[in-house]
């Protein structure tokens, strides 16, 4: 772990904080009857673990430095791809409700197949398609989760 993860586990915890006060604003629900707001509950509570460890090795690379030690690394914490699924992430948030899951979800995967791993067309429009409908199926259909189908009713 390098000591600059520090920075990057607060921002991740922020965002798993307010991925679980957004729940909130949905019916959460139970396991055994889920609502549409207990996966991004579970999400953030996952993402908000993750970043407490990531925080975690941070702390523990810091000391080893203060000791000695020789801490590895020398990318920078800033990324543009980072970046960009932070802001994919943000926009997934605020576009659900109006545009609904399949067109938001559709949207997101391929700004994140197209700008992060720095797919071509063909492969962004089809792996996105293919993502979106999977995750409809698997949460709308297989789960009986209700989603957002958006001012298109899709």
């Amino acid at each position: 772990m390098r000591e600059d993860d520090r920075a990057c586990s607060l921002i991740l915890l922020g965002i798993a904080l307010a991925a679980c006060l957004g729940a909130f604003q949905y019916e959460v629900g139970t396991f055994n009857n889920p609502g549409p707001g207990l996966f991004p509950l579970v999400l953030g509570v996952v993402l908000g673990v993750l970043s407490l460890m990531i925080l975690a090795g941070g702390v523990m690379a810091k000391r080893a430095a203060a000791l000695g030690a020789q801490v590895t690394g020398g990318r920078s914490i800033y990324s543009k791809e980072a970046l960009y699924v932070v802001l994919a992430l943000i926009g997934f948030g605020f576009l659900l409700v109006p545009l609904g899951f399949i067109v938001t979800t559709f949207a997101v995967f391929a700004a994140l197949l197209r700008f992060v791993t720095n797919q071509k067309w063909p492969v962004v429009v089809i792996g996105s398609l293919v993502l979106a409908l999977g995750a409809y199926v698997v949460f709308d259909v297989l789960l009986g989760v209700p989603l957002p189908r958006g001012a298109l009713g899709i």
